[in-house]
């Protein structure tokens, strides 16, 4: 019960900072919304406007605080995790600059620091993006918790369609940029997207 009510000021909390955000930001967040019909938030970012890096900054961080507080909820029913707040906020917090970090290193390594910029915008974004389907579900969690199986399962299918459609989209950047370089984005996808889940994974059981 003290779990449960734990997690419902948790979520009451992560809601009400949405909503500071949408309050805050709004014509940022309502095309940031539109993210999967178009890519008018990324390309309204590449302007420099200060509100829109604000307001990617501000979903960043509520993003890793959804998905720290999701991957603690699911660890007390699933035994192959071990995260609590503290580790699952590291955890998410570290993999995000562990890729920032990687992607600077290959900006720099191939003189293209245009691209990897808009290619942090694009993972930023659908983090983001990602984060608002983990914070229902985590809501569902705490309601319907013998329906693990299935959250997990709708989970991995959201993840696995967002991220799909922003490696689209960070390809499609590439070859109207440099098509000759399409190898870049091989790097990219190994360095930031394969290697970091593998290190977290490992560093979770």
């Amino acid at each position: 019960m003290i779990q449960t009510e734990l997690y419902t000021a948790l979520y009451t909390f992560i809601a009400l900072f949405f909503v500071l955000i949408r309050l805050g930001y709004a014509e940022p967040f309502y095309y940031f919304k539109r993210v999967l019909i178009d890519d008018t938030f990324i390309r309204l970012y590449e302007k420099g406007l200060k509100r829109w890096r604000n307001s990617l900054i501000l979903l960043t961080v509520t993003s890793a605080l959804v998905y720290a507080v999701f991957l603690t909820q699911l660890s007390e029913i699933r035994t192959v995790l071990s995260f609590n707040f503290l580790t699952a906020s590291i955890a998410v917090s570290a993999l995000l600059f562990l890729k920032m970090g990687v992607r600077k290193a290959l900006a720099f390594a191939h003189s293209d620091t245009a691209f990897f910029e808009m290619a942090q915008v694009y993972a930023l974004t659908y983090f983001a993006y990602e984060a608002l389907m983990v914070f229902a579900l985590g809501v569902l969690l705490s309601i319907y918790p013998e329906q693990r199986l299935l959250f997990e399962y709708v989970l991995v299918s959201v993840i696995l369609t967002l991220q799909t459609k922003c490696y689209y989209g960070v390809i499609k950047h590439l070859l109207q940029r440099k098509s000759e370089r399409l190898v870049l984005f091989i790097f990219y996808l190994c360095a930031l997207e394969i290697a970091p889940v593998v290190v977290v994974y490992t560093l979770s059981i």
